[in-house]
């Protein structure tokens, strides 16, 4: 089966939000057309059947959604390398369960960055370490994120680093959070806070984007401090 997310159209996305339908009070048009209204309802069933709730539905979801058994045969999992594509509806599969043994863990050190970002204070208003307790597949797209930031004269608009590995349910969904696996950084998050209109430049947010962090700004529910690098889209 192919995978359904956001964007897509046809009778499958017919199918599911009639199945939808018949579990909630709360009603779908069965129009084809998955939006952010079907995706929040996917994603409150993948929460109700202990599911990753990351509104997606691939062949699990699919599978609980009409207890029937599907082969995944147009996706085939990516190779996990740096610069490689990463699904958060993976990590699970790839990595374990949050608390499990995580030998991914490391600490990432950019303190080459150290003078550029002297003023940066960490979440406890600390002065920054510039190093960063997270996945090993962090380092690449971050360090080229930092540098670009400095050498584009944008260094300032960093204020503070607020966390990398958090094992914690997903904010406004259920799931766990990306940051369960340390694969995502909160920066600036006093004024960046989840739900509000995020403050970072455009400028400054293109330096992670470009090495492949999704920004959580971008979010139908922006988060405006958060950066992944695991897609919330298949």
């Amino acid at each position: 089966m192919r995978l359904l997310s956001v964007g897509s159209t046809g009778e499958d996305v017919k199918k599911v939000q009639a199945a939808l339908n018949a579990i909630y009070e709360e009603q779908l048009d069965t129009d084809g057309k998955f939006g952010p209204h079907t995706e929040e309802m996917v994603m409150a069933f993948q929460a109700d059947n202990d599911l990753d709730a990351d509104g997606l539905v691939g062949p699990e979801t699919w599978a609980k959604l009409f207890n029937e058994v599907v082969e995944d045969n147009d996706q085939e999992e990516d190779v996990v390398t740096v610069g490689g594509a990463i699904r958060q509806s993976q990590l699970s599969n790839l990595y374990g369960k949050p608390r499990d043994p995580a030998p991914y863990l490391k600490v990432m050190d950019f303190t080459e960055f150290k003078d550029a970002f002297a003023h940066v204070k960490d979440f406890e208003g600390h002065s920054w370490s510039c190093r960063i307790y997270g996945h090993e597949l962090m380092e690449a797209p971050l360090r080229k994120a930092f540098a670009a930031v400095v050498s584009r004269g944008l260094a300032k608009e960093l204020k503070t680093f607020d966390g990398c590995v958090c094992i914690r349910p997903m904010t406004g969904g259920g799931g766990m959070s990306v940051h369960s696996w340390g694969m995502a950084v909160d920066l600036n998050a006093g004024t960046n806070g989840y739900g509000h209109q995020p403050s970072l430049s455009t400028a400054f947010v293109r330096c992670f984007t470009e090495q492949g962090l999704e920004w959580g700004g971008s979010w139908h529910t922006p988060d405006g401090m958060h950066f992944q690098l695991p897609s919330t889209r298949g």
